[in-house]
């Protein structure tokens, strides 16, 4: 990024590196002196990376929050490096250290953001199978879970796409628990338990069976998810079984009552006049 050519250009050409490696190693009272002398925060680091960025990576919470206090929070948050990473990529990347994600969402990150490739934080932490910040970027009172959810990447695949077929089991249930779509479909005419059957990722399977996953859904090409699966795998013989079997009652249940909300909340069904184990069946939490 070039400076403007200004006596106080100088001054922030020069303070740029000292910034930069101050927020990197974590050291605060360096941090604020050398924003209080005129260090420019939009200065980069040879590898396109602002101070935020850094900062953010190492999770270091109190230079965190100086560099937002300090500059323009907005702008900050929004800073992108040459591959469309913000902030709150960097942040889901880098294991959220010490919950650095919820500091960035208080003061406005906006979650919904994608890389150049196309890709959320919520989508990089299910890709990883990260419960702590899936929980974190869900679980945020300023956002819509329903929009981040949703969102999806480059080929249309949801966080719940990347989840199941990376075999992250805990991660996948974390995601129904808030109300993924598991019938979503990706560019391909793909649904998660597509994904989860090419990939032989039995326990995802099981998992998308038990939470109602459409085992008739056809991609592009016609295929089912049975018939994508690899010939005589642990998955196709899943698949088949629950093609030949009627769904449970308990199971039906949990459909029926799915399908009457709008969008599912985990609040609401706590307080729905239900027995602790349905609810906790609802909420995806004794299905295996």
């Amino acid at each position: 990024m070039p400076l403007v050519e200004t006596e106080m250009g100088k001054k922030t050409a020069t303070k740029a590196k000292p910034l930069i490696t101050a927020a990197s190693a974590g050291h605060y009272r360096k941090v604020c002196q050398l924003l209080d002398t005129g260090a420019d925060l939009d200065v980069r680091d040879k590898d396109g990376r602002t101070a935020l960025h850094r900062a953010v990576k190492n999770g270091h919470l109190k230079v965190v929050d100086c560099l937002l206090r300090k500059g323009n929070c907005w702008r900050s948050l929004r800073a992108r490096d040459p591959y469309g990473w913000a902030a709150i990529h960097y942040a889901a990347q880098f294991n959220n250290k010490n919950n650095v994600i919820s500091m960035l969402l208080d003061r406005g990150a906006d979650p919904s953001l994608k890389t150049y490739r196309g890709w959320t934080a919520l989508q990089q932490a299910a890709y990883k199978g990260d419960c702590y910040t899936i929980a974190c970027l869900l679980s945020h009172e300023k956002i819509s879970k329903r929009s981040v959810l949703s969102a999806s990447q480059v080929y249309s695949r949801t966080a719940l796409h990347y989840a199941v077929e990376r075999g992250r089991f805990t991660a996948t249930k974390l995601l129904l628990e808030f109300g993924a779509d598991f019938n979503a479909k990706d560019i391909f005419g793909q649904t998660p338990l597509h994904r989860a059957a090419q990939e032989n990722s039995v326990r995802e399977v099981e998992l998308l069976l038990l939470a109602g996953a459409d085992l008739n859904a056809k991609d592009r090409n016609g295929k089912t998810p049975s018939e994508i699966a690899a010939t005589g795998s642990k998955c196709q013989e899943l698949l088949l079984g629950h093609e030949q079997h009627h769904p449970s009652l308990q199971r039906l249940c949990r459909l029926k009552i799915h399908s009457m909300l709008e969008e599912v909340k985990s609040e609401d069904i706590k307080d729905f006049p239900l027995p602790p184990p349905m609810k906790s069946f609802l909420l995806f939490k004794n299905v295996l």
